[in-house]
């Protein structure tokens, strides 16, 4: 029996880390004949990018990059269907109610095929049904390590940045030679986000006490503001500390030197979340905060079982 030939149809959306939760459900899903197709076209009028564009990956894909008329009713209709997941109560039923033929039409119209939306209730895990009687549009976060399959895998530990400057190679080999404990910290934009939390020098602090106690390599703290975490760290006789200068990499470029760590000390972000998930090593330990989140509820079964919770403690 000849198997359809399906469409797996991915809307990336949001900044770093959430575009590979999107691309690793999608390509956990990808079978043989079927096409993989990665619509941008949200990001026309944002200030991020879609990661594709800064990364090689060995897997065949499509791009839509303009959106028609066509395009911008679906975004509207598609908002629409993924708040009613969301958000259940508080959003309006009739109205979703009434967009759904509109929308399976538009959906026809716009990727030239019958179309299934795969949208969870939840930004975590939840088991979702595909099938192969039409293809599949992905639409949501899907934040969760177990959406992830051996193929996904290998494909995502694949990615490597499209542009190598002199700077970057230098601090490739040193890094794959130093094999460095890596510890990571979100500030800037999380400082702003009252419910995401923003970790507070104690726990950085209890981190580094606890690797006083043994023999380490160095340490790499990484972070979007390294400038003024340098105050939340003390001297520390026993460990050697090197902050890593973000300023002259792409985001591309310091991810895939973090994926060198010999062990991982993540912050609540997805963007560390995932150098430690395609770490190098596959034997390094990793150490996540939990709760996850200062006020808002974590992703459901984020982290993988092996991973080793450490207490959180925020701003």
């Amino acid at each position: 029996k000849v198997m359809r030939k399906r469409k797996i149809i991915l809307r990336l959306n949001g900044g770093f880390g959430n575009q590979l939760f999107q691309l690793g459900v999608a390509l956990s899903h990808l079978e043989e004949n079927d096409t993989l197709i990665l619509d941008l076209t949200l990001f026309e009028k944002s200030n991020r990018e879609p990661i594709v564009r800064y990364f090689t990956i060995d897997c065949d894909y499509k791009i839509i990059e303009k959106r028609n008329l066509i395009g911008y009713l679906l975004d509207k209709l598609l908002n629409i269907e993924l708040m009613a997941k969301i958000n259940p109560r508080t959003h309006n039923k009739v109205l979703s109610k009434l967009g759904k033929p509109i929308l399976k039409i538009l959906l026809s119209i716009n990727y030239s095929d019958n179309v299934k939306i795969i949208a969870p209730h939840d930004l975590g895990y939840e088991k979702i049904a595909v099938d192969r009687d039409s293809s599949i549009l992905f639409l949501g976060y899907f934040q969760s390590a177990f959406y992830i399959n051996d193929l996904a895998f290998k494909l995502l530990m694949s990615i490597k940045p499209r542009v190598e400057s002199e700077y970057f190679r230098e601090h490739l080999k040193t890094v794959a030679d130093q094999k460095p404990i890596v510890i990571h910290s979100r500030q800037t934009d999380y400082l702003s986000e009252k419910d995401f939390g923003v970790l507070s020098s104690n726990y950085y602090t209890n981190i580094l006490n606890k690797l006083e106690n043994k023999s380490n390599p160095p340490i790499w703290i990484f972070s979007d503001d390294t400038s003024g975490l340098k105050n939340w760290f003390p001297n520390h006789d026993k460990l050697q500390i090197f902050f890593f200068d973000e300023s002259l990499l792409s985001d591309a470029q310091v991810f895939h030197i973090m994926r060198f760590g010999s062990e991982f000390y993540i912050a609540n972000s997805s963007f560390s979340f995932w150098a430690a998930f395609l770490r190098f090593d596959s034997r390094a330990p990793v150490y996540y905060p939990t709760p996850w989140f200062k006020n808002a509820k974590a992703p459901a079964s984020l982290t993988p079982h092996e991973w080793i919770e450490l207490p959180s403690d925020f701003i």
